[in-house]
């Protein structure tokens, strides 16, 4: 069988977020584009896109984009630095990427978010990708992707807000620590959490601690995070320590642990947190 053949049809699951978001990638004069309708489920308590989903959705687009430039072989997140640049309440969000660099064993990408019908990011991201030998029970690439791929489908769709469907639960805000178990739902086509998904846990970790230090209901805006270990057992923790901080931004150093795995450390992020974007639209 070749290493080009179509992905098999166990991922993602039955339930998963990428059907819960209603993904649809299309291919348009030979660029890639990522579809998403934003619903509220995925906006923050200020009403706009949340930051830990637009990491999701970044690292979706960063990703299919470097393993398509890693064939035959297949890529993985090393590293991923994340901007909300502008607020937005509703519509349809629309991604792309491209591949900056692709090295012998690194790559670099860019994808940027924004809404149907305007130009401005409302997110972007930079992400660093390392080339790895596909295994054995690594999806597998598709030499001619169809021009249309949909995810989702009639019953599909979330039934309770981002971080309450991944099963995030608080446990001391003012030290930044929540938890959030491994499950099906999370994982990604090597069984760990999806990427996006581990770097918007330590970004609302980070925008706790800030709300409790602050007594003000501020978000995560910016997230530089290194990836260190996959996140497969679960539950993932979090610690948060502020390294700066004024009367209505901070900036907190924030690490995610797999207590199933021997408290491993999977990933140490930067964090800046600070009023809501003002809305674009």
């Amino acid at each position: 069988m070749s290493d080009r053949e179509a992905t098999p049809p166990s991922y993602p699951p039955a339930r998963h977020f990428m059907r819960d978001l209603r993904v649809v990638f299309e291919r348009r004069d030979g660029v890639r584009e990522m579809r998403v309708p934003l619903v509220p489920e995925l906006l923050s308590d200020a009403g706009t896109l949340d930051l830990g989903v637009a990491t999701t959705l970044l690292d979706m687009l960063g990703g299919g984009d470097a393993v398509a430039a890693a064939q035959p072989d297949w890529a993985v997140t090393s590293d991923i630095t994340a901007h909300l640049a502008g607020g937005v309440r509703g519509g349809v969000l629309v991604g792309t990427s491209r591949v900056l660099r692709a090295g012998r064993n690194t790559m670099v990408l860019e994808a940027r978010i924004a809404a149907e019908g305007d130009a401005r990011p409302v997110a972007l991201a930079h992400l660093g990708f390392t080339r790895v030998l596909r295994r054995d029970d690594t999806p597998r690439f598709l030499a001619e992707p169809p021009a249309r791929t949909e995810f989702g489908g009639a019953g599909d769709g979330f039934e309770a807000p981002w971080y309450a469907q991944l099963g995030v639960r608080e446990v001391d805000a003012r030290a930044g620590v929540l938890d959030c178990p491994v499950a099906d739902y999370q994982r990604n086509s090597l069984r760990a959490m999806q990427g996006g998904v581990v770097v918007g846990l330590a970004a609302k970790a980070g925008e706790m601690a800030a709300r409790a230090h602050a007594g003000l209901p501020l978000v995560a805006c910016d997230v530089a995070a290194h990836y260190l270990a996959m996140s497969k057992i679960g539950p993932i923790r979090s610690a948060v320590e502020i390294l700066r901080a004024t009367a209505d931004t901070a900036v907190a150093r924030v690490e995610l642990r797999d207590t199933g795995y021997e408290d491993r450390l999977c990933v140490v992020a930067i964090v800046g947190v600070a009023p809501a974007p003002e809305a674009l639209r």
